[in-house]
């Protein structure tokens, strides 16, 4: 089951190729896959995020919902009954030419219990890069930028929400720059 949600993932991310990316969620809405055990956010007109738990037994303990254009994810009760990870698909970006490139991910969010732990994820083929942020009640925007190997034909981006919380997401961005190889 945990290789059908990259999958998915990587087919819907693929939908998206600019150089600058936002999501936010207005007019979005959730729907659960039962027999694949994920969540969609779905807005017209941008990619899909997709929000999958391990194991995905539990998944029926993740909370989901939007209200006034905000993204809000409970994993009290995920946590507590035995869920271990809970994490946001959303940007792929690819691109022919291999160059130096850098890419800035961020998501404008806050969470409550004050200290609630996300990570922000970029990764590809052979590459794996991480950044580890405490939120508060209060609209932050963790911001993780990272230059990218030189080669890597694609990248992906997630959100791994690590503690037990209400988390609230606005909106979430890729900005990428780079040049081509000498």
């Amino acid at each position: 089951m945990k290789a059908s949600f990259f999958t998915l993932a990587l087919l819907l991310g693929s939908l998206c190729s600019s150089h600058a990316m936002e999501l936010n969620f207005t007019d979005a809405r959730v729907t659960f896959n039962p027999s694949q055990k994920f969540f969609r956010v779905q807005k017209q007109n941008q990619p899909s995020t997709m929000i999958s738990v391990i194991p995905g037994e539990s998944a029926k303990f993740l909370q989901v919902e939007i209200r006034d254009s905000v993204l809000s994810i409970d994993t009290g009760k995920f946590f507590s009954n035995g869920g271990k990870e809970v994490y946001l698909h959303q940007f792929r970006h690819a691109w022919s030419d291999p160059g130096s490139r850098e890419g800035r991910f961020s998501a404008e969010m806050a969470a409550s219990p004050d200290g609630s732990k996300i990570k922000l994820v970029f990764h590809g083929k052979n590459f794996w890069k991480e950044k580890i942020f405490p939120l508060n009640s209060n609209w932050g925007k963790p911001d993780f930028q990272e230059k990218y190997p030189a080669g890597l034909k694609s990248v992906y981006t997630r959100i791994h929400l690590l503690s037990p919380g209400v988390y609230r997401i606005r909106s979430m961005s890729l900005q990428e720059s780079g040049e081509k190889k000498p």
